[in-house]
């Protein structure tokens, strides 16, 4: 009853936008969802997941920030259950235009490393693995060349440095300034 009061009271509110109202340079694929979602079959219209994906996708990362935060609170089953809904990608990286090219290169596997969250880290891998070699996501540079190694080393985390090394991560790589993991853990390191 208080729905009925309430859409008594606000009549536009029960109707569906007129889609040719929306603003100009609304992406095409939102305006597609829109379409489908107010279909007026429910049974032609989206999934919830297959909504998520849309936006995810037509956003350019509606759920990356979630990952990230997520991944620098420790939240595991939040991390799991981000990939586990096909809400993110392994390798979503910050799309935020107030952050730096450096900050938006940093990937879920170099933050979990930076961290040393290393149930994160494995899940990030065991999600990577998923779809392609683990060699090919292990050893991604962030913009200055660091490695997920060169994080881990840097602040100490002997279990994920171990974890990297034991799914056979190159200890070899150089930064932008010609360090290796090994030299990074002896100027920073425990």
């Amino acid at each position: 009853q208080q729905r009925v009061r309430w859409l008594k009271k606000n009549p536009l509110a029960s109707r569906r936008p007129d889609l040719a109202r929306v603003e100009a340079g609304c992406p095409e694929p939102l305006l597609e969802l829109m379409q489908s979602c107010w279909a007026d079959d429910p049974g032609s219209r989206p999934a919830a997941v297959d909504c998520v994906k849309l936006l995810e996708h037509a956003s350019g990362g509606l759920f990356g920030p979630e990952l990230h935060y997520a991944i620098e609170r420790d939240e595991v089953e939040r991390v799991r259950g981000l990939f586990e809904n096909g809400c993110v990608h392994y390798n979503m990286s910050l799309q935020d235009d107030r952050l730096s090219a450096a900050q938006q290169s940093i990937s879920p596997l170099h933050r979990a490393a930076r961290h040393g969250h290393w149930e994160i880290l494995c899940a990030v891998l065991d999600e990577a693995a998923r779809s392609q070699p683990v060699a090919a996501v292990i050893d991604a540079k962030t913009q200055y060349d660091h490695t997920a190694l060169h994080w881990a080393c840097a602040y100490g985390h002997a279990n994920v440095v171990a974890e990297l090394i034991e799914r056979g991560c190159d200890t070899d790589l150089l930064n932008h300034r010609g360090k290796t993991a090994w030299d990074i853990a002896a100027d920073y390191g425990d």
